[in-house]
């Protein structure tokens, strides 16, 4: 069991906070360099059982594979920004470097690099609460969050054969891996295109006490088009939204400039939605 850290963390203002604001500084400075880079921008939109639109998330890619960047922001139906993520490939696309904040609670998670070698993960559950990290896991089969699709495209061929493979999926809440495993589930198809299912679920005797997470792709570009599981983002209980989320293809693209992917990444997290 890896040794646990505690430390004191300054509240997040409604602007995005300490975090916001040191990924905008970042994200400002490297403007320059990156700006002829192509942006794949594509949308999402997340549903409760009754089919209730609970939230929105517009993604912003730039770089090339391996060395890219991902940017989440996570938007109320009233449109106005309450969390974001940022999550860093670094030469490990299935394994990257990410950080999540959730502006209404104070809400933080993720993996970064640690003091001397290695990396950390961390979670924060309020701005009021301190801040635990542990050393990351050491795994040769590690997947950290948006990992998860890189893990599946990388496999595509393995897995579309009927192969379950297994993965140590980090849980960041409890600062530890969970042993998973994902197989493909089945064909079907969606907006009339030929469609990939995949499910991930706990390989393991509790696998009673996690949910599963179905994704299912779009079999000819290996692009998610719906997921079904829990969220990143959190009810006022604390506890994972159990969501479906819906990436249409018309909402995706290839093309976009450098000033879409900077809204996202500098954009006030000042939405109050309750969820």
């Amino acid at each position: 069991m890896p040794s646990l850290r505690t430390r004191s963390s300054a509240p997040l203002s409604p602007h995005g906070g300490l975090a916001g604001a040191a990924v905008a500084i970042a994200m400002l400075g490297a403007a320059g360099d990156l700006a002829a880079t192509p942006v794949v921008r594509y949308d999402g939109v997340a549903y409760d059982a009754r089919d209730r639109v609970l939230y929105r998330e517009s993604h912003g890619l730039r770089g090339d594979h391996g060395a890219r960047t991902l940017v989440v922001l996570f938007e109320c139906p009233d449109g106005k920004a309450f969390a974001r993520k940022r999550v860093d490939e670094n030469g490990t696309p299935e394994a990257p470097s990410f950080a999540l904040e959730d502006a209404r609670s104070g809400y933080r998670e993720g993996v970064r690099a640690a003091s001397g070698d290695g990396r950390e993960v961390f979670v924060q559950r309020r701005a009021e609460q301190a801040e635990k990290s542990a050393p990351l896991p050491v795994a040769s089969d590690l997947v950290l969050d948006a990992g998860f699709d890189a893990f599946i495209r990388g496999h595509w061929d393995a897995l579309a054969s009927g192969r379950r493979m297994t993965m140590a999926f980090l849980v960041p809440s409890r600062l530890s891996t969970v042993p998973f495993s994902v197989e493909r589930v089945g064909e079907t198809t969606v907006d009339g295109a030929p469609a990939t299912r995949f499910r991930l679920e706990v390989d393991a005797w509790y696998a009673f006490a996690l949910p599963a997470i179905d994704a299912t792709y779009v079999t000819a570009t290996r692009t998610i088009r719906t997921y079904n599981g829990p969220a990143n983002v959190r009810n006022a209980d604390g506890k994972p939204l159990d969501v479906r989320i819906e990436f249409p293809s018309s909402d995706r693209h290839d093309d976009a400039d450098a000033a879409a992917f900077e809204r996202l990444a500098t954009a006030p997290l000042d939405g109050r939605c309750i969820l």
